[in-house]
């Protein structure tokens, strides 16, 4: 047995989502790894033991408190490097969980490098989820996304997309955008579609070196990407767009978010040296270590883990998000990315401010766009909680519908 986790009783937080470095070894060698700012040094790259990931997964069914529900995601690095100790830790992660009561769900964020059959017929066994890294085009993909040869990754995982999307066509495809691809948006979005991804998450890499002229091209790369929605929408193909989804919630339901994300709070990041951290994200943000939360031989630190729980999106934000457009959506930023560029959880760094806007008022054109046509897909989606829209009486004497109010925008916006 470990030591109690301390979540319920002195924290009051339970935890329900546990991230595990299975390992830090990867077959990419991609020049915007938040990992790589600590230097790379292959043969220093270690994999979690087994004995740790199983304490792991007893300390997850125990910090969860009364919760029935658990999941695990694998992280690296790249997982896959640790399939076989990956089935290990499924399958008794699954035993432990049906002793204890409880249902637990795996998945794994992978760069589809070394996807095969085997790794897809246990992933149906078991039945896995998948966040997939992938840029976009060819010429994108290899941008950055290189082996550490310097040879491009795209021939290799354009292979590997079917096997993941034939298992669950959900799949997100987690691109990160660069300066250098930022004018390629729409283009990468279209390729990712063609691909058969229904749901892209294409983020700007926030602690990249973005002069003005890049943040002009992602500008035209965000509103190139609204016309690519609305062209779809209207010929019956929709597609999420998490920058665009996230900002569609706000303007439906004006009001600030609480929390920014589940670090540290409901969610934990266990390292291959069995130590808490918030999230996957800030060992590499935090070389010295400043939010390790604890480890698994002691518990939680619930004094430094209460900085975490105490985050309040209402109350933290700065004064100048008070006038901001973006300010019901945008929630504070990473975190972790915050304490690399300001030393502070709280402030987020200048490029999340810039997009937050940006990508706002291209969702807000969109929103006002397909509501004002009533665009049935667009409103089960985005409006009705996915329920089919009822048609609609034509307004007596116009033979159209009555133009749609938008909701008012309690921002302080001048």
């Amino acid at each position: 047995m470990i030591p109690n986790p301390h979540c319920e009783t002195d924290s009051g937080a339970a935890v329900t989502n546990l991230e595990l470095e299975i390992t830090q070894k990867c077959p990419l060698a991609c020049s915007y790894c938040f990992r790589a700012r600590l230097g790379r040094n292959r043969a220093e790259e270690r994999s979690m033991t087994p004995d740790v990931a199983r304490r792991g997964i007893d300390w997850l069914l125990r910090a969860c408190g009364q919760a029935n529900r658990v999941s695990v995601w694998f992280m690296g690095g790249e997982p896959l490097v640790e399939f076989d100790l990956i089935k290990q830790v499924v399958e008794y992660g699954e035993s432990a969980a049906k002793t204890a009561g409880k249902k637990v769900t795996f998945g794994a964020t992978t760069n589809l490098v070394l996807i095969n059959e085997e790794v897809m017929a246990f992933w149906r066994e078991h039945n896995m989820t998948w966040n997939s890294s992938v840029d976009g085009a060819p010429d994108s993909q290899d941008a950055c996304r290189v082996f550490p040869d310097g040879t491009g990754s795209a021939s290799v995982v354009e292979r590997k997309i079917p096997l993941v999307l034939g298992h669950r066509a959900q799949t997100s495809a987690r691109a990160s955008i660069s300066p250098q691809t930022a004018p390629n948006m729409r283009r990468n979005a279209e390729y990712l579609l063609a691909q058969g991804y229904q749901n892209l998450a294409m983020v700007p890499v926030e602690d990249e070196a973005w002069a003005e002229s890049d943040l002009q091209a992602l500008g035209q790369g965000l509103a190139q990407v609204a016309e690519l929605f609305l062209e779809r929408y209207r010929r019956g193909q929709p597609f999420g767009f998490k920058l665009f989804d996230s900002a569609f919630k706000a303007i439906g339901k004006p009001e600030r978010r609480q929390r920014p994300c589940g670090a540290g709070a409901g969610m934990l990041y266990l390292d291959t040296q069995a130590q808490f951290w918030p999230c996957h994200r800030f060992p590499g943000y935090d070389p010295e270590g400043a939010w390790v939360l604890g480890n698994l031989g002691d518990g939680l630190d619930d004094a430094k883990r209460s900085a975490f729980l105490a985050l309040d999106c209402r109350r933290d934000t700065q004064a100048e998000c008070d006038r901001c457009l973006a300010v019901h959506t945008c929630g504070m930023g990473c975190v972790a990315t915050n304490w690399f560029a300001n030393h502070d959880l709280r402030r987020p760094v200048a490029l999340h401010c810039r997009v937050s806007e940006l990508a706002f008022r291209e969702a807000l054109r969109v929103y006002y766009l397909l509501r004002s046509e009533s665009n049935p897909l667009f409103l089960k989606r985005y409006v009705l909680n996915g329920k089919a829209a009822k048609p609609k009486a034509a307004s007596a004497g116009k033979g159209r519908a009555a133009p749609v109010r938008l909701p008012r925008l309690s921002c302080g916006v001048v």
